[in-house]
């Protein structure tokens, strides 16, 4: 599972989020992945600005050589995209704007035929 941040945008620049809410909704996402199937998150990001707010909260990792960005996510997509990669080489991928119940159900879709 991949979560990408393609660089700061008006969507996903709100001031709202604070600290203690990112740090209890982060919390909360992974506990409930991680009880629908056993695999790994990141948190990749093609241009940190805007990521300051997730510092000490949420772990994210450059996307160094923009592999991530070129295969799955060529244009900037506002707000994020995500990408499930199952075991078979299916995945799912969504460009933009997204909510957490639309990664669960990706990572439930397993090999593509749920």
């Amino acid at each position: 599972m991949i979560d990408y941040y393609p660089g700061k945008d008006n969507c996903n620049s709100s001031p709202s989020l604070t600290p203690t809410y990112l740090l209890k909704s982060y919390r909360a996402y992974i506990k409930e992945l991680y009880g629908i199937a056993p695999l790994q998150q990141f948190n990749i990001y093609s241009d940190s600005s805007g990521l300051s707010k997730y510092y000490g909260t949420v772990p994210w990792y450059a996307d160094l050589y923009d592999n991530i960005k070129n295969t799955f996510f060529p244009y900037h997509y506002p707000c994020g995209s995500f990408v499930v990669i199952h075991p078979s080489g299916f995945y799912h991928s969504y460009c933009g704007e997204y909510s957490t119940r639309q990664i669960f159900e990706a990572v439930r879709a397993k090999d593509g035929k749920d």
